[in-house]
């Protein structure tokens, strides 16, 4: 093997030739780029050195069709709106890097696009795990293939009737507790009268953020809530704020969204209308992006890239039978909650909710009980 310098002017790289310049065998580099533990700590050091050195790039195909680990994971997403799928996949990337694997990412429109994916991915054998970033829930109508690669959930879990899918690994999100947090962070600004807009029917997140709202409503009486279903595209959100206000001829005392798109959606639409917040109405969301940030937006933090980086080492634990084949992984992150200005009431304003609140709310055109 020749070089110059740091430079290899070899252009055909092979296995042996990491060997050789990390002082060990062929079987020893193997094992080191599949992720084995049973290798030495300063050989394992010594080997990726020499891979980085030379820029070896395995023949994984080769693998695959042997029958062996091909270094190559997939990551298959979903269109959403906001950041969470795009900071999903840069912690699946890092993530992967450390374990000297290389990541297919694909992202589906629709759900039978997902699932046709999904399928394609299983079959052809190419690929040593695989993580399902937010699955359309249509997906859990199918049946994981005898022998199916190893799997693992990210921001989503199965139905407890789908015993199918109960031995897949999962990394979910600790919506209930944010919820919570979020709803009496609301109550305790003086609002009673909430609304939450909810993200598509057919997300997990969204099913339990809304079963969350829903159950927050009946444990507390002297609140009243109601679940509309919205668009996550902003411009189509403030449309539907507007249609909301014509039919309602009132406003609530605040308005949560599914994810900051749909908050920041309801914001303009309230703006049109010459409603002011948070004096008027409370806007809070979910994610935590940036635009909430400049916005001064309330907003529930969801660790979108650690989620991903976290669906790695979930998936790698696996494979490196570091966990027991009858017991599936459960992860659960942490959604901190942010507080700022659009939830934010000053003293008067506080009471001056709380005296509206007392006035009942049949006059304002509201529910007069909680949705079940």
């Amino acid at each position: 093997m020749k070089y110059k310098g740091n430079a290899f002017i070899k252009m055909n790289i092979t296995l042996r030739d990491v060997a050789k310049l990390a002082r060990t065998s062929k079987s020893t580099v193997s094992r080191v780029l599949l992720g084995q533990p049973d290798v030495n700590a300063r050989t394992r050091l010594r080997v990726e050195r020499a891979v980085k050195r030379t820029g070896y790039r395995p023949n994984v195909f080769a693998r695959g069709l042997s029958g062996g680990r091909t270094g190559i994971v997939a990551a298959l997403g979903r269109w959403m709106g906001g950041d969470f799928m795009m900071d999903v996949m840069r912690g699946i990337h890092d993530e992967a890097a450390n374990h000297l694997n290389y990541v297919i990412c694909r992202v589906a429109l629709t759900p039978a696009e997902y699932i046709n994916a999904w399928q394609r991915f299983v079959q052809e054998g190419m690929i040593d795990g695989i993580i399902l970033i937010a699955p359309p829930c249509e997906l859990y109508q199918e049946r994981p293939e005898a022998g199916h690669v190893p799997s693992v959930l990210c921001a989503s879990r199965p139905p407890k009737d789908r015993r199918a899918w109960s031995k897949i690994d999962s990394v979910v999100l600790d919506n209930e507790r944010a919820m919570t947090e979020l709803l009496l962070h609301l109550v305790d600004q003086g609002c009673r009268r909430l609304v939450h807009l909810e993200g598509n029917a057919d997300n997990y997140d969204t099913r339990e953020r809304s079963r969350c709202f829903r159950e927050f409503i009946t444990r507390c009486p002297e609140v009243a809530g109601e679940v509309i279903p919205a668009s996550e595209r902003r411009a189509l959100v403030r449309l539907k704020v507007r249609e909301y206000l014509d039919q309602k001829k009132s406003f609530p005392d605040a308005f949560i969204g599914f994810n900051d798109d749909i908050a920041m959606g309801v914001i303009d639409g309230l703006k049109e209308r010459g409603i002011h917040i948070p004096s008027d109405v409370a806007v809070t969301g979910f994610d935590d992006s940036a635009v909430a940030s400049v916005a001064e937006l309330t907003s529930v933090r969801v660790p979108a890239y650690m989620a991903g980086r976290e669906s790695v080492r979930t998936l790698f634990a696996r494979l490196n039978c570091e966990v027991s084949e009858d017991t599936p992984q459960r992860v659960t992150m942490d959604l901190p909650l942010q507080i700022r200005t659009s939830s934010l009431l000053h003293r008067e304003q506080h009471e001056r909710k709380k005296k509206r609140s007392q006035r009942g709310n049949e006059a304002l055109s509201w529910p007069d009980t909680p949705p079940a």
